[in-house]
Formats: C-alpha cells, structure tokens, sequence
C-alpha cells in the first residue's frame, strides 16, 4: 500500500464499514490511490483495510471527497 502523507485524506476521521450492518471510526493513515484501498486505526490501534467506497469521511455524506 502506497502511503501518501499529502493526500487529503491521511489524518482525517472516517467511519469505515467493516461487515454488512457494522461500523467503526478511526483515522486513515495509508491509502493506495491505484487500487482505492485505504488502511484505518482506530482509537484501539487496531487496523482496517479496505475499499475507499465503504469509508465515510466525518462530517461530509461524500464517500468520493479527497480523490484524485
């Protein structure tokens, strides 16, 4: 995963989406502009991986703001 300390993304909060009907918060800290993957921590240190289209920036309903 490509780690990308200028996008727009890096720092910001999100809501991530980890099965159908859950939900966690915590920060991006990697993303992969190529393949739109993304890598959260949350509050615990733990560590999601997934698809930008399943995160949710906070305080926006555009799942698609800070793509290239």
């Amino acid at each position: 995963m490509e780690l990308s300390e200028q996008h727009p993304l890096i720092g910001r909060t999100v809501t991530f989406q980890t099965d159908l009907t859950s939900f966690g918060t915590g920060q991006v800290i990697a993303l992969d502009l190529a393949t739109e993957r993304v890598r959260v921590i949350d509050a615990d240190g733990q560590r999601w991986n997934g698809n930008m289209d399943q995160i949710e920036i906070e305080g926006t309903d555009d799942l698609t703001e800070g793509k290239a």
